[in-house]
This record gives structure tokens, sequence and C-alpha cells, in this order.
């Protein structure tokens, strides 16, 4: 909340608010579901899956980006 108030550059907001956001979900993958305990070849499992999920996300962008800008026809 405090970035808010700093009047920021949007994409600096945005950058710095996606790095708190995925710092908070590492945190909670890795102590409240217990992961840190597990074997690391879970760990080596899970994140490569995690990496392509994302890598094939990034193609998804240019549409989303598209389907923004779009009007919608009546």
């Amino acid at each position: 909340m405090i970035l808010t108030y700093q009047h920021l550059p949007v994409r600096t907001l945005l950058f710095s608010l996606l790095c708190l956001a995925s710092l908070e979900g590492f945190v909670a993958v890795m102590y409240l579901m217990h992961v840190k305990y597990e074997r690391p070849i879970l760990f080596w499992t899970i994140f490569p899956a995690t990496l392509f999920v994302l890598l094939l996300l990034c193609y998804l962008w240019p549409d989303a980006f598209r389907m923004a800008n779009m009007r919608l026809l009546r």
C-alpha cells in the first residue's frame, strides 16, 4: 500500500506490485504448503512446469491487448 502513495509511473508501480505478489506467492507455496520440507526433486519438477506455463502465457498477451482496444459492434 505504501507503493501506491509514492506516485510512481504506472509501469514502475505495476512491476513493483507484480514482484511483491510473486514473492508472496512463493512464500505461500514454500511455507504454507510445506514444499520447503519436501525432497528437492519435487521443487525441480514444479519449477520447470511453472516456467513453461508462464512462457505459454506470453503468447496470449498480444491477444489480450488487441481485445482491450477493440470496439464492440452493436
